[in-house]
């Protein structure tokens, strides 16, 4: 018997009822699972339902509240409406993975890590691996402040010796 492949596991659950299941059974989520292993597949796309895309709505909002032209730059409860949203999409992503792995996920995602609370934090989510990657495979965030601060420090110290001559002549 040949194994079947997929391309996601969205597409999986579309073709797989015992798979299916096991998902809606495991996932502990908010979301209906379908929707979640879609926006797994296709972050920023609207739901087969017709549920806009979580991550369509976070970068909407923080555009809104960090470009420059934003309309919401000041406005508390949008900032606050981001950090929700931004707990909301990391515990289901997170609840989702377990729900593969047959983990049983905590009643609350620990707010620590997964809260984004300022602009440097919002870039670094920005530029993570798209949803469903290991976390393995993602830099810890400590970590990678630590690395920009390094690299921060390495580019003013050599920034500043380029701007000193390493000796000077003697004049006359």
């Amino acid at each position: 018997m040949a194994d079947v492949s997929y391309d996601n596991d969205y597409e999986r659950a579309q073709v797989d009822p015992i798979f299916r299941e096991r998902m809606r059974t495991a996932y502990v989520g908010s979301w209906d699972v379908l929707d979640a292993l879609w926006w797994e597949a296709q972050p920023e796309e609207t739901s087969p339902a017709g549920i806009p895309s979580p991550l369509a709505r976070q970068k909407e909002l923080q555009r809104r509240i960090f470009a420059a032209d934003g309309d919401a730059a000041h406005d508390t409860a949008s900032r606050t409406l981001l950090r929700q949203l931004d707990d909301e999409i990391r515990a289901e992503r997170a609840a989702l993975l377990k729900a593969r792995t047959g983990e049983r996920p905590a009643a609350e995602p620990d707010s620590a890590a997964f809260a984004v609370a300022s602009v440097a934090d919002g870039a670094a989510q920005a530029a993570s691996p798209l949803p469903g990657t290991p976390a393995a495979e993602r830099p810890a965030p400590r970590r990678v402040r630590w690395f920009v601060a390094a690299g921060l420090v390495a580019a003013l110290a050599v920034g500043g010796s380029r701007g000193q001559p390493a000796h000077r002549a003697p004049i006359g």
